[in-house]
């Protein structure tokens, strides 16, 4: 018997969720997979502290191409962590919505952070 766990949020499909250590002065690429005939999309994950005197974090995204982005997180340098306050769509991934939430902890005199994700899929898309 094949034992499989599901979990839904409200209308949302768990699609993966982790917690990693990453070393945030290193490019951090996360690779989903998508249906047999569909790419797998690429994600980059870069952090940057800027202008000292504007503390404020924020994330600036770039798309690279049709499978492949760049999401830089700024300033997200607190111990106590920063997270995204709503979902964040971010593209389709087999032929449904994908969504990210996302936690970032910094480890204090260290380049070291601990970067927590969560992808959804939401509804189903036309041509996705």
């Amino acid at each position: 018997m094949k034992n499989e766990v599901t979990i839904k949020n409200g209308n949302l499909d768990l699609f993966i969720s982790n917690s990693i250590i990453i070393n945030a002065n290193e490019p951090t690429t996360l690779k989903l997979a998508g249906d047999e005939n569909e790419s797998m999309i690429e994600m980059v994950f870069k952090f940057e502290n800027r202008d000292e005197n504007e503390k404020k974090p924020g994330r600036q995204t770039n798309v690279i191409n049709d499978t492949k982005m760049e999401i830089i997180f700024i300033n997200f340098n607190n111990v106590l962590g920063t997270y995204s306050s709503s979902i964040w769509e971010l593209g389709t991934l087999k032929k449904r919505k994908l969504f990210l939430y996302y936690s970032v902890r910094d480890f204090a005199k260290s380049e070291m952070k601990q970067f927590d994700f969560t992808f959804y899929l939401g509804e189903e898309v036309q041509n996705g």
